[in-house]
């Protein structure tokens, strides 16, 4: 799920405003999740296998992954206005969102999209939704705290562009409620720095990307991200509010689109 990797516990999300212990509500079109143990792999395996059952009411087998929208009030077009068209992202806990889609979509197939989540329910059901028509977008079940001990040459083989010797590291990285989801659980502070580095991993040394969209993060955990940053040569940016951003202020000031810039030059 959004969390990215499974783990025992669910301490509260102190790091981050309007997060709270048992997990915040996923807002969607027409309801909100109702909140579960977002630190728990079986907790999102069983969410999407619900999510991704006859949704439809035909009877005649086809799955169809519902939408879910972690922070809503962030307009997919703040995100792919960051993109240029031919850049090659990955999407980290991407869970059912139509982000990934609607980036690759919008830039007319010449960004290459990687979806990438823990959840097994939840990338299979993706790539059956998302996937037909669309050959530069992938599809991957991995620990997005664990990135760099991927074969991204294997994983990505059969995708036009990333696989193979054409492999390259990723210009961008879209984490929209990821670190809001690792929060929620006990020891979040080691996780979040797990998944600096590991992001860190797999993107382009020289001014390669992390598009952050979270929660109002409060002042501590922005100095633990600048801090953590530091260690890998990322430099972050706290500035862009949903609010600001979408016109509507639906989200009262709640969430923000961060960005945090890769300059390893300095950094051993």
């Amino acid at each position: 799920g959004l969390r990215g990797r499974g783990r025992g516990g669910g301490g509260g999300a102190t790091g981050s405003e309007g997060a709270e212990t048992a997990g915040p509500s996923v807002v969607t079109g027409v309801k909100a999740i109702e909140p579960f143990d977002f630190a728990s792999l079986e907790g999102w395996d069983n969410f999407y296998s619900s999510a991704s059952s006859g949704v439809d009411g035909t009877g005649d087998g086809v799955v169809e992954l519902e939408e879910y929208e972690w922070h809503p009030s962030l307009p997919h077009s703040a995100f792919a206005s960051c993109i240029p068209r031919g850049s090659s992202i990955i999407v980290i806990g991407c869970g059912s969102s139509s982000l990934p889609r609607y980036i690759y979509d919008v830039h007319e197939g010449e960004t290459s999209v990687c979806c990438l989540d823990y959840s097994s329910a939840c990338v299979d059901a993706l790539r059956e939704r998302d996937g037909s028509g669309r050959e530069r977008m992938t599809f991957v079940r991995a620990d997005a705290t664990r990135l760099e001990e991927l074969e991204w040459d294997v994983v990505l083989s059969d995708n036009i562009g990333l696989g193979g010797p054409s492999y390259r590291p990723f210009d961008v990285v879209i984490d929209k409620g990821l670190i809001d989801a690792l929060m929620c659980g006990e020891g979040w502070d080691y996780d979040v720095q797990r998944l600096i580095k590991s992001v860190s991993s797999i993107l382009k040394e020289d001014g390669g990307l992390y598009l952050l969209g979270s929660f109002k993060l409060s002042s501590s955990t922005k100095e633990f991200l600048v801090e953590t940053g530091g260690e890998v040569g990322m430099a972050w940016e706290f500035s862009e509010e949903a609010e600001k951003m979408s016109g509507s202020g639906m989200n009262n000031g709640r969430a923000e689109l961060s960005r945090g810039v890769l300059q390893r030059n300095g950094v051993a």
